[in-house]
């Protein structure tokens, strides 16, 4: 009797004692405001390298192709055209305001294809968990990546699968970030930065290899400069010259071609996005279409500048943006259901070669444009600053569009401007080469730096 009695007052006693919960999501924001904030950007600096090229690029190398416990990566793997990010799970607001400051300079200042949406499947899931989740599966562990998982739990019960191994990785599809969020600000922020950016390093890789190749193959390619006559640049780069090419209209011209042609060439960015809002396609066909737009690149260029050599440069440039105003036509007019994805990639695909032809061959006219041959350096500045000018305000504007106008409308608005400055560049290039020719018959063509200071009027 006494044992029981014991007994039933020892289950009393636990019956009054308090049970430790787990902290809800609800409670972190107060948790947040009682930690110190933590750092923000500052302003960027940039420094120029201390190393070369190649250490650089065998530093990145030795990353990529090794985790950090050691197991050694066979292959490269990256994402393939535009990237999604989605944020899921109990994200605090301060999650929220880091992935989207982070992912603006993705975009501006590496130059990346990546973007935030709200629903459906994306490249990369960020999921916000507790930090007892992520330490249940990997003690040591503050946050992790892995391969083919879309949330914690696809990844709890797939962890032990070939599909979650990085090493038997071979093409990158999807991958999951887990950050917990009873965490402090900055420890968040230092997962998210961590985690993606060793999602994306693969493309940061590649790029800095291919940008190191083409430093190093620039000499060979340039070859032998024995044979070319150097020229006194004291004796012809003079106010006076520098003036009186600035007054020469054809100059200006030019660099309102470059401005329309480079201006479509940055609404290429929205071909992915069009195929998933208008016509409905997944961001594995968006990746698809958006891929062959970039392999026309290199044939466009090459074939452009063969045609443009065996004619006239600007009516070879003047038919190059007929057919992207055409191409930008077709894309307005499209009708989703009776256009099958193969015929919208042959459409975007032809638009976006007529693009990259006319990159092959703009810089390519400073003969006909007259210029003496020490001013070419200074036309082309001059040319660049008005022609590059779209990378201030065009991305601005056609996100603009897009976001306030949705779905097909606003698409058809940025197709109808691409197809408006296609048409002002072709004018442009006729109005050129007429002034040019007339220029010519009337006996001003001079590519000497001193005949430069007499020709006023030119």
């Amino acid at each position: 009797m006494i044992r029981v009695a014991a007994v039933l007052i020892g289950f009393a006693v636990a019956g009054c004692t308090a049970v430790t919960t787990p902290e809800p999501p609800t409670r972190v924001k107060a948790i947040e405001a009682n930690l110190p904030p933590a750092k923000a950007f500052t302003s960027t600096r940039p420094r120029p390298p201390a190393r070369s090229n190649a250490n650089i690029a065998a530093d990145f190398l030795s990353l990529h192709f090794a985790l950090e416990g050691g197991a050694t990566l066979p292959v490269f793997t990256r994402f393939e055209g535009p990237i999604t990010v989605r944020l899921t799970g109990s994200p605090t607001p301060s999650m929220q305001r880091d992935l989207t400051r982070l992912l603006t300079r993705l975009q501006r200042e590496a130059g990346i294809d990546i973007r935030q949406i709200t629903d459906g499947q994306a490249n990369i899931t960020i999921e916000a968990v507790s930090q007892e989740q992520i330490q249940r599966i990997l003690p040591q562990a503050a946050c992790f990546v892995v391969p083919n998982a879309s949330s914690f739990e696809e990844y709890r019960q797939d962890r032990r699968k070939r599909k979650s191994s990085w090493t038997a990785l071979r093409s990158r599809e999807r991958l999951g970030i887990f950050i917990p969020y009873d965490v402090s600000p900055q420890e968040k922020r230092d997962c998210l930065h961590e985690e993606l950016a060793q999602a994306l390093r693969a493309i940061v890789t590649i790029t800095i290899i291919l940008v190191a190749s083409t430093a190093a193959f620039v000499p060979f390619a340039l070859g032998s400069t024995r044979h070319i006559q150097p020229v006194d640049p004291t004796r012809s780069l003079t106010k006076r010259s520098v003036a009186l090419l600035m007054h020469r209209p054809a100059l200006w011209l030019h660099g309102l071609v470059v401005l329309c042609a480079y201006c479509g060439y940055k609404s290429i960015d929205n071909y992915g996005i069009f195929a998933v809002d208008v016509f409905g396609s997944t961001d594995v066909e968006a990746s698809q279409l958006t891929t062959l737009t970039f392999w026309a690149r290199p044939f466009a260029a090459i074939a452009a500048g063969l045609v443009s050599d065996r004619f006239n440069h600007f009516k070879s440039m003047a038919t190059l943006f007929m057919l992207a105003a055409i191409g930008n036509l077709s894309l307005i007019f499209l009708v989703p259901p009776s256009m099958p994805w193969f015929g919208l990639a042959m459409v975007a695909v032809t638009t976006a070669a007529a693009m990259y032809g006319l990159r092959g061959i703009y810089f390519a006219v400073f003969d006909d444009l007259q210029i003496p041959r020490t001013l070419i350096g200074t036309a082309a500045g001059i040319i660049s600053l008005i022609g590059f000018l779209p990378d201030v305000f065009f991305g601005t504007l056609t996100g603009f569009l897009i976001d306030h106008y949705p779905g097909r409308q606003g698409h058809q608005l940025v197709f109808g401007l691409v197809c408006f400055v296609s048409l002002l560049g072709l004018f442009t290039c006729l109005w050129n080469d007429s002034h040019l020719n007339r220029r010519k018959n009337s006996g001003l063509t001079s590519h000497d730096p001193k005949r430069c200071d007499h020709q006023p009027g030119s």
